[in-house]
C-alpha cells in the first residue's frame, strides 16, 4: 500500500509544480517548436523544452540531472492538455553521499537515473481542464565496488475520474494547528506531555 507522500509523489500536476511552466523560470529554458506526425496529435502545439541548470530550482530534484520534455496545446483555445517530463543522471560515489537521499546507494560506485513523468488532461463537463491520468517510469541502474551492475524499471499509472467540483470539503494543510499534532490530529494532551518531561528533567538530576 502506498502511503500519503507517494500517492500525492505520484500525481504531481505539472501545471502546478513545472519550472517550464513558471512565468519567471521559464527564460531560463530553451524551447522549440515540434512537429509530429501521430494522428491524436493533430490541432496541438508541442513545444519541447530543455535546460542547461540542474539544480533544484530548474529541474525539481535534489541532485544534479539533464531535465527536458514536451508541452502539448490545443491550437483551438491555448489548453495544456499533456506535459512530459523527463529526467535523467549519472552519479559517482561521492556524487550519490552528497546528493542522494537513500542512503542504500552510499556503497555503490555508479548509479544511473533515468524517469519519465506525463500527465494528461481532459476537458470536463463544465468545459475546464483537469489532470485526469498519470503516467510515471522509472529506471535505476547500480555498479558496486566490484563492478556488478543490477537494474530495476517501475511504471506506475494513476487515474482520477468522477470529479466532485460542488459543496467540497475544504481540507486544511496547516500542520501547526493549536493543539494537535500532525499525525491524524490527535489531541494535544498539555498536561501529560508537561508532566513526562518534569519526570525526565528530575530522573536526569538524580542521575
Amino acid at each position: 500500500m502506498q502511503n500519503v507522500r507517494q500517492i500525492f509523489h505520484y500525481r504531481q500536476n505539472p501545471i502546478r509544480y513545472s519550472n517550464i511552466l513558471h512565468q519567471r523560470k521559464y527564460k531560463k529554458f530553451n524551447v522549440s517548436f515540434n512537429k509530429s506526425n501521430k494522428l491524436e496529435d493533430e490541432g496541438l502545439y508541442i513545444i519541447a523544452f530543455s535546460t542547461d541548470r540542474n539544480k533544484w530550482n530548474y529541474t525539481n530534484r535534489n541532485y544534479p540531472t539533464s531535465y527536458s520534455g514536451k508541452v502539448y496545446i490545443d491550437k483551438a483555445n491555448f489548453a495544456i492538455v499533456k506535459v512530459i517530463e523527463n529526467w535523467e543522471t549519472t552519479l559517482n560515489n561521492e556524487e550519490i553521499k552528497k546528493n542522494y537521499r537513500l542512503k542504500s546507494y552510499n556503497s555503490m560506485n555508479q548509479l544511473i537515473f533515468k524517469e519519465e513523468y506525463i500527465a494528461d488532461f481532459a476537458k470536463d463537463s463544465d468545459e475546464k481542464y483537469y489532470a485526469t491520468n498519470y503516467f510515471q517510469r522509472q529506471f535505476i541502474e547500480t555498479k558496486d565496488s566490484k563492478n556488478l551492475r543490477d537494474n530495476i524499471v517501475i511504471e506506475l499509472r494513476s487515474s482520477i475520474f468522477d470529479l466532485e467540483k460542488d459543496n467540497l470539503e475544504v481540507i486544511d494543510y496547516d500542520h501547526y494547528q493549536e493543539n494537535e499534532v500532525l499525525l491524524n490530529r490527535v489531541e494535544f494532551n498539555e498536561l501529560f506531555w508537561n508532566t513526562f518531561k518534569n519526570e525526565l528533567y528530575e530522573n536526569k538530576k538524580i542521575d
